[in-house]
């Protein structure tokens, strides 16, 4: 894996992904805007269900996404 995006509007959520994705040397990157989403941009996204950019980045590109989310 080369480098994976992250979405999502909680700096707490964002933070803890990262430091996950650190101790396995992944490469990541934080998404903050739909607007200039380039999907090829990463090989793998977590999309926070809650952020509101997430419907927008799963239509683009759902086969690389593991979206998460409160029911």
């Amino acid at each position: 894996m080369k480098s994976v995006g992250i979405i999502s509007n909680d700096i707490v959520t964002k933070n803890r992904i990262g430091d996950h994705l650190r101790e396995f040397d992944i490469e990541y990157g934080f998404i903050h805007s739909a607007a200039n989403f380039d999907p090829q941009a990463f090989d793998l996204f977590f999309v926070d269900l809650s952020d509101p950019s997430a419907e927008l980045v799963i239509s683009r590109c759902s086969s690389k996404c593991i979206a998460f989310g409160t029911p």
